[in-house]
């Protein structure tokens, strides 16, 4: 999270894409305690964006953003002159018919590193590539460095240094919480073996979803010991 922090901070803005399950969302909400937490006087925004927002595909960013938030109306170059602010956006892939956010919120944005609000979205769809939508009545695409980009893994042509899957030292991590929390919750001990765990961490190669869905079955099933 430390490290995701640091990233975003210095780029501006991250695009985080991978499938359904893979911990975006459960990654935006740890984003969220830890900025609240390292830094109290930054104001956070955490939304998912809208599965519909009736009659707003051609609207302003700001328009859109107002609505969402529940701010107040605001002139046009507001969003995008605020400071300590940190905007976190997940399912944005329903995003990415809304145009004008890309194209003068998010372009702006990834083009220059003057003051200005920090912004990571995160989607279950799209390109993880460089131009993540189509550019709108001929004007140029939004464009994306590598390090503004988070892959499931960590991908030579996006980020190499952050991702979505666990590393291992997260995954050991994750399972020394769950085992200490299922062990306190049914009061019996949760102690998976060495050559269990090895095994877990090959199948499901540190996807977030998969370890939980592999844990669950685990702690839920029934085991005799003779």
């Amino acid at each position: 999270m430390t490290a995701l922090w640091k990233q975003l901070q210095r780029v501006q803005v991250i695009h985080a894409r991978g499938t359904p399950t893979s911990g975006k969302s459960i990654l935006a909400r740890l984003l969220e305690e830890h900025v609240k937490r390292v830094r109290p006087d930054m104001l956070v925004y955490l939304f998912n964006w809208p599965a519909s927002v009736e009659g707003f595909e051609y609207s302003n960013y700001y328009h859109l953003l107002n609505k969402i938030t529940k701010e107040p109306k605001t002139r046009s170059d507001t969003w995008l002159k605020r400071q300590n602010t940190l905007i976190i956006v997940d399912e944005a892939q329903r995003s990415y018919k809304f145009l004008n956010f890309w194209d003068e919120f998010i372009k702006p944005l990834a083009s220059h590193d003057e003051i200005s609000p920090f912004v990571i979205i995160f989607s279950s769809y799209g390109s993880p590539s460089e131009a993540p939508v189509a550019s709108s009545g001929g004007s140029a695409p939004v464009e994306l460095t590598t390090d503004q980009r988070v892959s499931i893994q960590r991908l030579s042509y996006t980020n190499s240094s952050v991702s979505l899957y666990f590393t291992r030292d997260e995954f050991d991590d994750v399972i020394a919480r769950s085992c200490r929390y299922y062990s306190e919750q049914d009061g019996n001990p949760f102690l998976p073996s060495l050559e269990l765990l090895q095994y877990i961490w090959e199948f499901t190669n540190g996807h977030p979803g998969g370890v939980r869905a592999v844990l669950d079955m685990l702690i839920q099933s029934e085991v005799s010991i003779s």
